[in-house]
C-alpha cells in the first residue's frame, strides 16, 4: 500500500489550526505513538489515506469555518464553496484546479461581498512510492482534502528549514457516530496532540498542547471525507490569547 510522505503531510497538518501558545500544566497522560495512530488512520480510511483518482470534475461542497472564544456564542468567520473543475494526470503528477468562492464576515459578522479564485494542487508520486503534496497557498482555501491528506503523519516528528518540531499524542479515540441532518455515519477521531518546537538557530524551545476532534466518512465523495476537523485550546487571536475552538465543517454536497 502507499503511504504518504509524512515530512509533508506532517507540516500541513501542523500549520492548518495551530496558531498556538502554551496550555496550563495538566495530570499526566500516557502517550499513545505513531504506529498505534497510524493504525487507527488505516482502520479508517486505509493505508493510502487518499485516492487520488477518485476526485472527480464537478465534485463540489460548501465548508464553514466557526470561532468560540471562550464562553462566547460560536460564530462562523467565513463560508468556502469548492467545485472540482480540472484533474489531469500525466506521468508521475496529477494536477487538480479548484473553484474556490469565500464569503467572509466582519467583526460584526456581516457577510461580505463573495471571492472568487482559483486553486491549483499537485500531487507527485515519487520513485519511492510515497506522495508529495504542492499546492498554490491561496488564502482561505483550505478544504476538507487538505485534512485528509495532512492526518497521515498527524503524530510524527518532523523538520522544517528553521525548526525540529516534536510530536506527542494522548487519549486518542476512535468511535462511531452519526454527522449532521443527514446522519451521515463517521468515525470519531479525538486526541491530544503536544509539541515541542526547537528553533535551530538560537535553540529556543516552545511548547502547547491542543486537542482536535475530528470526524471522517469513508462512504461520502473524496475531497468532503474529512466532514469536521475541530482544534481547541490557548491560542493568538487579534494578538492577544484566547481559549478557541476553531472548526471547519462540510455543511452541504
Amino acid at each position: 500500500m502507499i503511504n504518504l510522505f509524512k515530512t509533508v503531510v506532517g507540516i500541513i497538518a501542523f500549520l492548518t489550526l495551530t496558531s498556538c501558545l502554551k496550555e496550563p500544566k495538566e495530570k499526566y497522560e500516557v502517550i499513545q505513538g505513531e504506529a498505534e495512530y497510524e493504525k487507527i488512520i488505516d482502520d479508517i480510511v486505509g493505508p493510502g489515506t487518499i485516492s487520488p483518482g477518485s476526485i472527480k470534475v464537478g465534485d463540489k461542497d460548501t465548508m464553514v469555518e466557526s470561532l468560540k472564544i471562550a464562553n462566547s456564542v460560536t460564530r462562523e468567520r467565513f463560508r468556502r464553496e469548492l467545485t472540482v473543475l480540472e484533474a489531469t494526470s500525466q506521468g508521475n503528477q496529477t494536477q487538480y484546479k479548484f473553484q474556490v468562492k469565500v464569503i467572509q464576515r466582519d467583526d460584526q459578522g456581516n457577510p461580505q461581498q463573495p471571492v472568487t479564485s482559483v486553486r491549483s494542487l499537485i500531487l507527485v508520486l515519487t520513485d519511492e512510492g510515497y506522495y508529495q503534496f504542492f499546492g498554490d497557498g491561496t488564502e482561505y482555501t483550505v478544504f476538507s482534502w487538505d485534512f485528509l491528506i495532512g492526518l497521515r503523519g498527524f503524530c510524527s516528528n518532523f523538520e522544517t528549514e528553521n525548526s525540529i518540531v516534536q510530536m506527542n499524542c494522548s487519549s486518542i479515540q476512535n468511535e462511531a457516530a452519526t454527522y449532521g441532518p443527514q446522519n451521515i455515519p463517521v468515525r470519531k477521531l479525538s486526541l491530544n496532540r503536544a509539541y515541542q518546537i526547537t528553533d535551530k538557530a538560537t535553540g529556543a524551545v516552545d511548547t502547547g498542547k491542543l486537542r482536535y476532534v475530528i470526524q471522517i466518512s469513508p462512504q461520502v465523495q473524496e475531497i468532503s471525507k474529512v466532514l469536521s476537523f475541530c482544534v481547541e485550546g490557548l491560542q493568538k487571536f487579534d494578538n492577544s490569547v484566547y481559549q478557541l475552538v476553531n472548526c471547519n465543517n462540510i455543511e452541504s454536497f
